[in-house]
């Protein structure tokens, strides 16, 4: 999670990056690490009251899934009255990924932001470019604004991410034997 505070020649805003936990796609799951982040965001929120805040990332939230991970993340957006980029933009995707030779499209990558800013976003959108290795395409929001400065925001401290061994290959398992080994 990234903030900072941008100021523009008229007006301050918040702009917030995040990156949140993988939407296991059931009802049932444990979601303390998405409750973790909510919190984060709710604290960024609450420490810089600004009346213009852009809120982007890997939400890995598709909302065409039902799943109790998506119904989170609706909740949060609802809760704090955010626009969302790809209702009043439309595309067709952000993430790529092929399994088994089947390839699989999702938009999991968003823009959200406050009604207030709604008249100041001009364009949204994702860039497809087949250089990018990336399963994720770029996504933009274009807002208008003059000037602009940014002041990086404080985030409270969040914990480093875990190894999920379930989903682990052999050879990746092996590969951090050998790397820990190496730094130890």
């Amino acid at each position: 999670l990234q903030a900072a505070i941008v100021t523009c020649s008229e007006s301050k805003l918040l702009l917030i990056n995040s990156y949140f936990p993988v939407d296991p796609r059931t009802n049932n799951f444990d979601n303390s690490e998405l409750l973790e982040t909510f919190q984060h965001i709710r604290s960024i929120l609450s420490k810089n009251t600004l009346h213009n805040i852009v809120w982007v990332g890997n939400i890995n939230a598709d909302f065409i899934r039902k799943s109790g991970h998506v119904d989170m993340v609706k909740d949060f957006i609802d809760e704090h009255s955010f626009e969302h980029s790809w209702e009043d933009f439309n595309i067709d995707f952000t993430h790529y990924h092929e399994t088994n030779g089947i390839s699989f499209i999702s938009t999991i990558d968003h823009f959200f932001w406050n009604s207030e800013l709604s008249d100041k976003i001009t364009d949204c959108g994702v860039f497809h470019h087949p250089a990018n290795l990336s399963d994720h395409s770029p996504i933009f929001c274009k807002i208008d604004v003059e000037k602009i400065e940014v002041e990086p925001v404080t985030v409270p401290a969040q914990p480093p991410p875990k190894h999920n061994w379930k989903k682990s290959s052999s050879l990746q398992k092996e590969k951090f034997v050998h790397q820990l080994d190496f730094v130890l």
